[in-house]
């Protein structure tokens, strides 16, 4: 496993992305002074974003009904937690999901780990785009790729509570 948004799993075996892309804004407003450049006083974290491009083969693993499983996940309206899973190159190479196992009868170090298991929060489906190529006779797509991109919402709980400690 990559990455799992909600119940949602991405995989080698399922729909995988190649490209993911993050972006992050910070907040700095600015304060206007007369004769001179503003002056900036920093507020806080702003928007982070979040796209997942991919492929999706109708003839392996699941296939196509991957994707109606993605726009379910997203039609739900609901915040969903992200979280990347830990997994090297000998995982990716003996399709296991959560650690290094025996490779060859031999004990395999993990030194490229590319997951660390961190829970990234809460994230919204922005948007979700589809392109269906190589059609089969019957006209189901064999190739479908998929781009997908989220949004991280703030739990306002969390904030009260932190108010509520000072």
């Amino acid at each position: 496993m990559m990455l799992a948004l909600g119940t949602y799993f991405f995989s080698w075996l399922t729909a995988s992305y190649q490209n993911k892309t993050e972006a992050r804004n910070y907040r700095w407003e600015a304060q206007n002074v007369i004769g001179q450049f503003p002056l900036y006083q920093y507020m806080g974290p702003g928007e982070q974003d979040l796209k997942l491009d991919g492929i999706i083969y109708s003839n392996y693993r699941g296939g196509i009904l991957q994707l109606p499983l993605m726009k379910e996940t997203a039609s739900k309206g609901e915040p969903l937690m992200l979280v990347d899973e830990p997994c090297s190159l000998i995982d990716f190479y003996n399709f296991g999901p959560l650690r290094c196992r025996a490779f060859k009868g031999r004990k395999v170090k993990c030194e490229h780990s590319y997951g660390l298991g961190n829970v990234l929060g809460k994230w919204v489906i922005t948007h979700l785009e589809e392109k269906q190529t190589t059609f089969c006779s019957n006209g189901l797509p064999r190739k479908v790729e998929f781009s997908l991109e989220l949004k991280k919402v703030e739990n306002r709980r969390s904030h009260i509570l932190l108010e509520l400690l000072k």
